[in-house]
């Protein structure tokens, strides 16, 4: 049995769901607008629509709170003017108060029932708030009444997509390049579900044909980048992301993205620099400080990355993928009761995650508790670097229930010489228990192991 621990990696590929956020009457000029707005305000000192505007031009030079106090000023002089709340909701959107910016989408739509962009807005806020039934429904309402909205028919693709329904989801960026063929963000968008689909090829299309639409879609290539790593081209995959940093040189999910690519072409200590490079662009980023725990585990550094493990952990107390790679540290550094109860959260978070059992099954061998580690080792099964080596045969496997007198049972390796040399004495307990033991060896073990007790027939592997 390996004793290496199975790890994951984060990965951030999908599209910011502000993407599809309608800005209504932005300003060709806004400094130069802004001076005049003042100027009408001067004139005219209960002016709303000046103070409306002022608001937007304020908004559009991204000085959020100044806009939100002069549409709240509009809204004083005139609290019927549904386009204000709508614009007020919009600052507040991009500052992240999506509570707050729910309220005056909300407000708009009281005030004005047919508004599609409010409603389409209100569907961002909501997924931001992971209210997702309610987000699907607000963007129906938007296409109820604007069927021509695109933007509208992408963001409740991307709702879809959240909900694992990738195939739904698919249809509505259809729809969205039905009205608009040249919505690069609908092309990248679908490129994601394909991706959920496993439909790689046509995943990469849908990117190449967003980057051709727009050249300067760091998402885009950021996406393409992930894909081409599921295929295992991990040089494209890290071009891709290259070209997404070089039009976006502070995109930490890039970094992050690139240092997985890295990791997986053998390059931990460059990953690494990735990682860190994500991290300080991105204070905040749990997946980052995950992936740089595999990375410092990979480089036999365990404290490290516990450490960043428990970053992780305090950023983001929800990914079981953290706490499994956190066991799994732990078992680098023989604080199995640790491990054990870092395992047992991810699976608490993750009930079905097959690499947590396994890890916590290492810890419990390595305790000494052989019946239930041997137990949840049979999670490894699930996990899929373990079954792209299993060995499919018609028959059953036998789990240590079923009686074996008079028949032949097939014991195979699964992992290295060491285990093979080292698991194969047990052959003779099987034995003994009426079976014709068929011992399946890699050739250089085939002299080694003639004449092993218990074994019936000896054969190499193949």
């Amino acid at each position: 049995m390996d004793s290496s621990n199975l790890r994951r990696r984060s990965q951030v590929t999908r599209q910011p769901s502000l993407s599809g956020l309608i800005l209504l009457k932005p300003a060709a000029r806004p400094e130069a607008a802004l001076e005049n707005y003042d100027k009408a305000i001067t004139i005219k000192p209960d002016y709303a629509a000046a103070y409306g505007n002022r608001g937007n031009a304020l908004r559009d030079l991204k000085r959020l709170d100044a806009a939100i106090a002069s549409y709240d000023k509009a809204i004083a002089f005139n609290p019927d003017f549904a386009e204000t709340y709508h614009n007020r909701g919009t600052a507040l959107h991009e500052l992240k108060q999506f509570e707050a910016a729910l309220e005056s989408y909300d407000k708009a739509i009281v005030l004005r029932p047919d508004f599609a962009e409010a409603y389409n807005n209100r569907g961002t806020a909501l997924h931001e708030l992971k209210q997702f039934e309610a987000a699907l429904a607000s963007y129906d309402q938007a296409i109820a009444l604007r069927p021509d909205f695109p933007e509208a028919c992408s963001n409740l693709g991307t709702v879809l997509r959240d909900l694992k329904r990738p195939e739904a989801a698919i249809e509505n960026y259809d729809k969205a390049i039905a009205i608009k063929p040249d919505y690069a963000e609908a092309h990248s968008n679908r490129g994601n579900a394909l991706r959920d689909l496993k439909r790689l090829d046509d995943a990469i299309a849908s990117y190449d044909k967003a980057i051709a639409l727009k050249p300067d879609y760091a998402e885009a290539y950021n996406n393409r980048g992930a894909a081409l790593k599921e295929f295992k081209q991990l040089d494209a995959a890290i071009a891709s992301y290259d070209e997404a940093i070089a039009i976006k040189p502070d995109y930490a999910e890039a970094y992050s993205n690139r240092g997985n690519a890295l990791q997986e072409r053998k390059q931990p200590e460059a990953a690494l620099a990735n990682y860190d490079q994500a991290i300080a662009l991105k204070p905040d980023y749990a997946e980052a400080y995950s992936n740089r725990g595999v990375a410092l585990q990979e480089l036999q550094q365990p404290e490290g990355a516990v450490a960043s493990f428990d970053k992780a952990i305090a950023i983001g107390p929800d990914s079981a993928e953290t706490f499994s790679n956190r066991g799994s540290a732990l078992l680098g550094l023989a604080q199995l009761d640790a491990a054990i109860a870092s395992c047992d959260k991810a699976i608490s978070i993750k009930p079905d995650f097959a690499e947590a059992y396994l890890n916590k099954s290492m810890a419990l061998l390595l305790k000494g508790n052989i019946e239930q580690g041997f137990e949840l080792y049979e999670w490894r099964w699930k996990t899929e670097e373990a079954r792209k080596n299993q060995c499919k045969l018609m028959q059953p496997l036998w789990l240590g229930q079923q009686a074996l007198q008079n028949k032949t049972i097939l014991l195979h390796n699964e992992q290295g010489l060491g285990d093979t040399i080292q698991f194969c004495r047990y052959a003779k307990l099987v034995a003994d228990r009426g079976a014709n033991v068929v011992l399946e060896v890699p050739k250089p073990l085939i002299g080694l192991l003639q004449g092993l007790a218990g074994v019936y027939e000896l054969v190499e592997i193949g």
